[in-house]
């Protein structure tokens, strides 16, 4: 995971399998970042090479607790597996309108 802070827009980057045990450490990420991210989280999933229901259930954690703190949480570079996943996995109305297969600049 890495991490880069772009004006008032933090952008968490996430290679890899997003699976038990990248879970918990993307949702303390997150939580870290949000009172520091302005009013702008985004998740670039580009690298993203496998999802469990793990990292599903993360990034619906992350989704929340953004929200809560008043924070967009936009999830980027979505390959079409992860739309698939969270279509049947019902949780697009979290993300939704902040949801996009491209990768951020």
């Amino acid at each position: 995971m890495t991490t880069r802070v772009s004006d008032d827009v933090t952008v968490v980057g996430i290679a890899g399998e997003l699976d038990f045990a990248t879970a918990e450490p993307l949702s303390t990420l997150v939580k870290a970042v949000i009172p520091d991210a302005g009013r702008r989280v985004v998740l670039d999933l580009s690298g993203i090479s496998f999802c469990d229901v793990s990292g599903l259930r993360a990034l619906r954690v992350c989704g929340e607790t953004a929200h809560a703190s008043g924070v967009a949480l936009e999830l980027i570079g979505l390959p079409a597996r992860m739309l698939w996943l969270l279509t049947i996995s019902g949780l697009m109305p979290v993300f939704a309108p902040f949801i996009s297969t491209k990768r951020q600049p």
